[in-house]
């Protein structure tokens, strides 16, 4: 185990271990080939695990000027959300995402509301700079996936209907939820990738 998988692990454990922790981090994943797993694993595993707290986010719901698709989520998996022309602007409202403590919800038809921002985000992305990070940017861990996903795995993690196999997804709970985390908080600081 690397000590990036290792706080990878962390990462993703800490939140289902302490329920409500808000990370200070989020992930970003990306891979300038497809196939190497990264929307099969946070999207069929991740975000099954927290079932209706968890969604996939794109760039039309940073477009848009409702946000009621924030309400009450835990985890988020954005899918290539920054296009070359609109990257700096919405990279500001990705930061406040990750680590803002609360946000102004703006549904169709009511008035703004504020709510506490509960929610810890993973980014992919198929381009090498899916958004612009600083030199020393804190807010990410940056983990550059750059090998397809092998036939043998592939069948042992697909089922039929090409959805994530039966139990796959209880099994990776279970190992999540027996993650040592005691020398991890929802401040501690992403290695240097």
């Amino acid at each position: 185990e690397t000590p990036v998988t290792s706080w990878v692990l962390k990462w993703l454990a800490y939140p289902l271990q302490r329920p409500g922790a808000k990370m200070q981090t989020g992930l970003l994943f990306f891979g300038l080939k497809q196939g190497t797993g990264k929307s099969l694993f946070f999207d069929g595993i991740m975000a099954s695990i927290y079932g209706e707290y968890g969604k996939i986010a794109g760039q039309a719901q940073l477009d848009g000027n409702f946000n009621s698709w924030q309400k009450d989520l835990l985890f988020v998996v954005f899918e290539e959300i920054s296009s070359q022309a609109d990257k700096y602007e919405n990279f500001g409202r990705v930061k406040w995402m990750i680590t803002g403590r609360t946000t102004m919800l703006n549904e169709k038809f009511r008035n703004e509301t504020v709510e506490r921002n509960f929610f810890n985000a993973a980014v992919l992305s198929n381009s090498f700079q899916a958004l612009p990070l600083e030199e020393d940017d804190r807010r990410f861990l940056v983990v550059h996936a750059n090998q397809n996903l092998s036939p043998e795995v592939l069948a042992r993690v697909v089922g039929p209907g090409d959805k994530v196999r039966a139990g796959l997804t209880e099994a990776f709970y279970h190992l999540l939820m027996s993650v040592d985390i005691s020398d991890f908080s929802a401040h501690t600081k992403a290695p240097l990738t």
